[in-house]
């Protein structure tokens, strides 16, 4: 083994420059690739902890402001799980669900401690969501519902308090005081409790809190009346809240009969209610977890960054082992076998693809906080989990190895005096 890694090392000094050239390049396609496909997974919702149980309750009602919408599926589905107050309470129905949870999304004025209060994402929410989506804490834990408390996620808790335990801290919001009960662990996938935002929720705090705190619910469908909300909520028609639901297989028809029937005990509403119904998770999940296109964009352009380092490679190689046609010459005079000479250069081709590899992976984690600086509305986290971490490490000598195969092919057929001709 030893003598195997003193050959490597002697044959890539012989030509310093080429070889580093060859490092360098393929370290920087190895971190582009892998900043774009960590882009795309973070932006991926993390799963709920059981699915084929979870739903929405959707809302269909009289076409108004949706006639305006596009007509695609997910954006309707959007949507019509959008409820007003009133009807999330009703249809929250604890006798069929074996859990119930309500969210709406907010921004707040808020900072902890005596600092100047900034525009944070926030999300308001029943406990129970926390075990339905099954979030883990890495300080602390949920918050009681009603509670003057909250939860922070990680990044939050990063920007505040500089990743330390801030449980028992304060956080102040509208002029009232709240305590940290916990903060989220640190996930490889973007937490969200129904849709993407424009930036992740730092600051979750008790549904109770929604009306209190009074922040504007910037409705998506239709209302009579924007603005009741704050004047007569018992009838307000603003649409801001989802309703999460449990529902045993047992129960579910029974929880449809329901949904009718109040569709039809509401046949006066305007906007009127057209139909309702229990909205499975996976429907949901593959009509809103999809990536933005800008992402996907960006990771065929990390693709084909890596790839044009490849063939960047298959150039420099031929350069490299021409450089070198002296001593394969000697060594096939010597009597090195054809396969030999090949097993060889590759074998120095995958240490050139390692050392990029590891190169890479550094060069990842740099270039995260500057990716976040270019795009801080959807802020990505460097999370080095064995994925990203073969993908780095196996993809260096994987791309290398392939780079050098038809060059070093070449080489080997070549016979010893044309070899030592070269020089």
């Amino acid at each position: 083994m030893l003598p195997a890694l003193r050959q490597i090392t002697r044959g890539l000094r012989r030509n310093r420059g080429l070889t580093a050239v060859m490092v360098l390049g393929l370290a920087a396609g190895i971190t582009l690739w892998q900043l774009s496909s960590l882009t795309v997974r973070q932006q991926v919702a993390a799963p709920p902890r059981d699915p084929p149980s979870l739903f929405a309750v959707g809302l269909v009602r009289q076409p108004g402001v949706k006639a305006t919408l596009p007509d695609q599926p997910a954006i309707h589905l959007l949507v019509d799980t959008l409820l007003s107050p009133r009807d999330a309470a009703a249809l929250a129905l604890p006798a069929l669900a074996s859990r119930i949870g309500m969210t709406a999304a907010a921004r707040l004025a808020a900072a902890p401690g005596q600092r100047d209060p900034e525009d944070v994402q926030a999300r308001f929410l029943n406990r129970s969501l926390f075990e339905m989506f099954a979030r883990t804490f890495r300080y602390g834990g949920p918050f009681v519902d009603g509670a003057a408390e909250v939860v922070l996620d990680d990044r939050q808790n990063r920007e505040w308090f500089g990743g330390r335990d801030s449980v028992g801290e304060t956080v102040r919001i509208g002029g009232r005081r709240f305590r940290i009960a916990g903060v989220l662990a640190l996930e490889p996938r973007i937490l969200t409790w129904d849709t993407f935002i424009q930036r992740p929720e730092g600051l979750l705090l008790p549904m109770e809190w929604l009306g209190p705190l009074r922040p504007w619910p910037n409705p998506a469908g239709p209302s009579d009346d924007v603005g009741r909300i704050f004047r007569d909520p018992a009838s307000a028609e603003d649409t801001y809240v989802r309703l999460w639901v449990e529902v045993p297989q047992e129960a579910r028809e029974p929880y449809q009969r329901a949904l009718d029937a109040y569709v039809a005990a509401n046949g006066q509403r305007r906007p009127a209610i057209l139909s309702a119904r229990l909205v499975p998770h996976p429907e949901w999940d593959a009509a809103t977890s999809r990536p933005e296109g800008i992402y996907a964009i960006f990771r065929a352009m990390g693709i084909l960054i890596l790839a044009g380092c490849a063939l960047n490679l298959v150039r420099i190689a031929m350069v490299l082992f021409a450089a070198g046609s002296l001593e394969l010459g000697i060594r096939r005079a010597m009597g090195e076998s054809r396969r030999q000479v090949l097993g060889r250069q590759l074998r120095d081709a995958a240490a050139v693809g390692a050392v990029a590899g590891v190169i890479g992976l550094f060069l990842l984690a740099a270039s995260v906080p500057l990716f976040n600086s270019l795009i801080p509305w959807r802020p990505v986290t460097f999370l080095l989990d064995a994925r990203a971490a073969m993908a780095c490490l196996g993809a260096g000598p994987a791309v290398a190895v392939l780079a050098a195969l038809y060059p070093a092919w070449r080489f080997s057929r070549l016979a010893p005096a044309t070899l030592l001709r070269r020089q």
